[in-house]
């Protein structure tokens, strides 16, 4: 307040894209009004190569509840992400801060060139030095839902293009959301991945998670979570909404203000995130061992030293050495041969750097960090046995 006059300043600057001038500067790029006008893809088997071959983009319905892929073209579906960076790398010391953006893709582009850089529709950037928190996106997918309104109907008319010189509509959708679990919860307006409402797709609560009878999970539906995302938005105090939330482990998303999206069928899994950087990378680092300071090879190799110093007595020494190891102490460990210890090692996928596999205390060290493992994983299945 100043002399009376309430002056309102933005807190931060948001920093959006227009979604009409983007494709506007898509479509004038020569040859592209062909490629994304191609007919939809079919799989010809029960593979699919596509996400554009699914039953799901074949049966989608647009405004005027006809397929929305029709011979013509100018229908456009894309995909949505958000995810975040720290502007300054990442560092374990120093400063931390939060930059995300908000990325579309076309997918009626064909695979190969669809995540171009220059395919890439960069929404907006929000800014930092922390992230949006809970219902706060919102406030950046806003200007997003509003253009993307106007697009589902009546669409948005461009004067000219190279293949149209009179001018033609465009309609536009956004489908899936792929983000990794924070981001997607956080858009899609569901709890966090770790509140009792850990799921997108069923009504499981967290303390049933161990619960694999499928016929247990009731699977969540469209029209109750706008309902109750719509109940969370109306609320006239945050103590009803905290109510709400609790209850239902929703809250409002602007993606909800458009008529076709579907926040359950719709949210992914990010391959990525869920499979690439989680359980391969799991599998590869913690189980197989793999590590890039290892000489070990593509597997097929065998080191012949190791082998050799215990050739002639290897399947007695190592049942000797497992049960040891199994069985005993570290000091009835550290008896073992050099060679046998390296053997261990390997077969653990514990061997330590090369610069120490000669050293015997770095081997013993290493197997024992192996039954410390061992040792937590029996007690934690006890645990969730019991």
């Amino acid at each position: 307040m100043v002399r009376g006059r309430r002056f309102v300043y933005p807190a931060r600057r948001y920093l959006y894209h227009d979604m009409k001038q983007w494709i506007g500067r898509l479509l004038c790029r020569d040859g592209m009004e062909d490629i994304l006008d191609r007919e939809l893809p079919t799989s010809h088997d029960d593979s699919v190569h596509d996400i554009l071959e699914t039953k799901l983009f074949h049966e989608f319905r647009g405004p005027d509840g006809k397929p929305f892929f029709r011979p013509g073209g100018g229908r456009y579906v894309f995909s949505l992400c958000m995810d975040g960076f720290n502007p300054y790398h990442l560092k374990e010391a120093g400063k931390k801060v939060h930059v995300g953006g908000i990325y579309m893709v076309c997918l009626n582009l064909p695979p190969e060139i669809r995540y171009d850089f220059e395919n890439l529709f960069l929404v907006g950037v929000i800014p930092g030095p922390g992230a949006p928190l809970l219902e706060q996106i919102n406030h950046v997918l806003q200007p997003l839902v509003d253009d993307l309104l106007i697009f589902w109907n009546p669409g948005v008319y461009y004067a000219s293009t190279p293949k149209y010189p009179n001018g033609r509509s465009v309609l536009c959708a956004v489908i899936p959301l792929i983000c990794d679990l924070p981001a997607a919860r956080q858009m899609s307006g569901h709890a966090h991945f770790s509140s009792h409402h850990f799921c997108s797709m069923c009504l499981l609560r967290l303390e049933d998670i161990n619960n694999l009878d499928r016929s247990q999970w009731l699977r969540r539906t469209c029209q109750e979570h706008r309902h109750w995302a719509e109940q969370w938005r109306n609320a006239a105090t945050e103590k009803e909404r905290k109510k709400i939330y609790d209850m239902y482990g929703l809250r409002w998303s602007e993606l909800l203000r458009l008529p076709y999206w579907d926040p359950i069928l719709f949210t992914l899994i990010d391959s990525m995130h869920a499979m690439f950087l989680g359980d391969f990378k799991r599998h590869c680092r913690d189980i197989w061992g793999m590590d890039i300071k290892l000489k070990d090879g593509d597997g097929t190799w065998i080191d012949p030293g190791a082998a050799a110093e215990i050739d002639g007595e290897s399947d007695a020494l190592l049942q000797s050495a497992w049960a040891t190891l199994r069985h005993g102490t570290m000091n009835d460990l550290a008896k073992v041969t050099w060679a046998v210890l390296q053997r261990l090692c390997r077969d653990t996928q514990m061997l330590p750097e090369p610069r120490y596999i000669k050293k015997k205390k770095h081997l013993l060290k290493k197997l024992e960090q192996y039954v410390r493992v061992m040792v937590f994983r029996c007690r934690y299945h006890n645990l969730a046995r019991h």
